[in-house]
């Protein structure tokens, strides 16, 4: 399994091809090292969950348990139906 890719699909596979690569954000003046990784969950059709994010420069990626973690969190999360998310999601926000 890539590491960078924790949640992809019901199975956890990671998906690589030209439509899904990977999702780096560059940071200001840092060039493509200075930017940020982001690792999300999808069910590859109409569920995509941020999952986590770090900056490049402060980590090389996640670590086993992390990422372990992180799968366990993507079942939760594609599991969910649209109105308990949205329920989760108010209740954040009122915080």
């Amino acid at each position: 399994m890539n590491r960078r890719t924790p949640g992809t699909g019901s199975a956890l596979k990671p998906v690589r091809d030209k439509s899904n690569p990977p999702i780096s954000f560059g940071g200001t003046g840092g060039g493509k090292s200075g930017g940020y990784r982001t690792l999300l969950a999808t069910n590859m059709r109409d569920r995509w969950i941020f999952l986590f994010g770090f900056a490049k420069n402060e980590r090389d990626n996640v670590d086993d348990a992390e990422l372990s973690k992180l799968k366990s969190l993507a079942h939760v999360y594609i599991g969910m139906g649209e109105e308990m998310i949205g329920r989760l999601i108010k209740a954040k926000c009122a915080r």
